[in-house]
């Protein structure tokens, strides 16, 4: 597979990038894939909820009145169910939602997570932004403008911490961050596009066991 590689001022270049998309995988795991996603959001459960049973409303638990001799149906306490009042039966409580699936299914869906996005076209390789040791956020975005990526969930991979890369990203709206090594099935398929410094493919390419060629433009197509 090739990938063109963007400037600091997010024009194409000469450059495109090769690699093998079989290190991750023959095909994209879907059933995988959709059970990473649900453990990631079960997991952003606060699970708060919280109602009163019947033990744990106010009112007495005294029976209203006597069993038998008054005409009326037979009744308990006051925080039943069925009155005005009363507990609630089977409602939510307080719980964690959490769960987790083997390390291999993790492995796998995260895999194919990047398959879809590398088959759909979706990731995208920049050599750096315009930056100096001062974070501005103006530079960065007529970057992402060039790139026609304003307006879209756009993550931005890194391969290393950045501050001054991450304090100009903080103030665009739908642009988020991350180290690449912390990237998971959900967040690579809720943006729309991820976009990757070269040193951050490069890595996640070769922590694969692939290999990047870099190929010019002249060379493919002469």
């Amino acid at each position: 597979m090739r990938i063109p590689v963007f400037d600091a001022q997010g024009k194409r270049t000469q450059n495109i990038l090769e690699f093998d998309e079989k290190i991750f995988g023959d095909e994209v795991r879907e059933v995988v894939l959709k059970e990473a996603i649900l453990m990631h959001e079960a997991r952003q459960r606060v699970g708060t909820h919280s109602t009163k049973g019947r033990g744990e409303c106010s009112g007495s638990g005294r029976k209203l009145w006597r069993q038998k001799g008054t005409g009326r149906a037979r009744v308990g306490a006051a925080r039943a169910p069925h009155w005005k009042g009363g507990g609630k039966v089977f409602t939510p409580h307080p719980r964690d939602y959490s769960y987790s699936i083997p390390k291999s299914a993790k492995k796998v869906a995260l895999n194919s997570a990047w398959l879809a996005k590398f088959l759909d076209k979706e990731v995208m390789v920049i050599e750096g932004f315009p930056l100096d040791t001062t974070p501005k956020t103006k530079p960065v975005y007529n970057t992402l403008k060039t790139m026609d990526l304003i307006g879209s969930r756009v993550l931005v991979g890194l391969n290393e911490t950045n501050e001054v890369l991450v304090n100009s990203l903080n103030n665009i709206p739908k642009v988020s961050y991350e180290q690449i090594v912390r990237f998971n099935p959900y967040l690579l398929l809720h943006n729309h596009k991820i976009v990757l410094m070269k040193s951050a493919f490069e890595a996640l390419v070769q922590g694969r066991g692939g290999e990047v060629k870099t190929l010019t433009r002249e060379q493919l197509y002469k």
